[in-house]
């Protein structure tokens, strides 16, 4: 790690069992062409058991996995953006995220998830 690194996890305040899904756009002169590559993050510092990590690791792959979802499936991705209009929009995200109560799951895989909000998903890397 170096001082840039160090710098930014004081900024963001991150923790070592910190689980962050960092979204990319995919942009062409500057506009966005529709592609995502969604990958999960986390410390190599992670103090939980292994169990435990599976499980969180699970559980971003969960939500991360709702964006091919949303491509394939125009209900569901009427629900969700139905559910974010009247339940998210306008309202404070660090309280939103607070509140929600995190659910244990159990998997087993590798922390990257590439995925393509255009035509196709793209493979693990």
């Amino acid at each position: 790690m170096n001082d840039n690194d160090d710098l930014d996890l004081k900024l963001f305040d991150f923790q070592p069992n910190d689980f962050i899904i960092r979204i990319r756009p995919e942009t062409e002169e500057g506009a966005w062409t529709g592609d995502v590559n969604i990958t999960i993050l986390n410390s190599s510092n992670v103090n939980m058991t292994e169990e435990s990590y599976s499980d969180m690791m699970h559980f971003c792959k969960m939500l991360c996995s709702t964006v091919p979802m949303m491509e394939e499936d125009e209900d569901f991705r009427n629900f969700v953006s139905d559910y974010v209009s009247q339940n998210i929009d306008g309202q404070d995200l660090e309280n939103i995220v607070e509140d929600t109560q995190p659910r244990s799951f159990s998997s087993e895989g590798d922390n990257i998830i590439r995925l393509n909000f255009g035509t196709k998903t793209k493979g693990n890397a």
